[in-house]
């Protein structure tokens, strides 16, 4: 499980990103 994670890219983090830039915008 922690291999297939790893693999998977960091898209929450740009979910959080584009979420955080709508409220400020």
């Amino acid at each position: 499980m922690a291999k297939s994670r790893r693999l998977q890219p960091p898209y929450s983090l740009l979910i959080v990103v584009m979420l955080f830039m709508g409220l400020l915008r």
